[in-house]
């Protein structure tokens, strides 16, 4: 929850899957198969217009899905993703919050770190 946490840059309680089907965001069939995916270890991302469009919310949401026994682990540059090809499969998942220029927020990647 922590990693999670961490990317909430506007406070307050992260949404729930639920919650985002209680704002018709989501269809219930959308929703559970996003659930089911993220559960089986698929990889995710997330798109859309810059901010407050929900990217970071969804994000989040579909994460706690994750199977059970799998770290959370934020890319915030090379050297994590330099370690997360010598890592066993199934066991982490590398979360990139935003490929972006900007240096100051949490687990935001550019340049030589995403060309690898």
């Amino acid at each position: 929850m922590r990693a999670l946490n961490a990317c909430n840059q506007r406070g307050g309680r992260i949404l729930s899957l639920f919650d985002l089907l209680e704002d018709d965001s989501v269809s219930l069939p959308l929703a559970g198969y996003l659930a089911a995916a993220m559960r089986s270890g698929v990889s995710l991302l997330v798109g859309a217009n810059p901010g407050r469009t929900g990217k970071t919310t969804v994000m989040c949401a579909l994460l706690n899905f994750l199977p059970n026994g799998v770290a959370l682990q934020a890319v915030e540059g090379r050297a994590v993703l330099s370690r997360a090809e010598h890592a066993p499969p199934g066991k982490a998942c590398y979360m990139v919050h935003e490929v972006s220029p900007a240096t100051y927020y949490y687990a935001y990647i550019w340049g030589r770190a995403i060309e690898y």
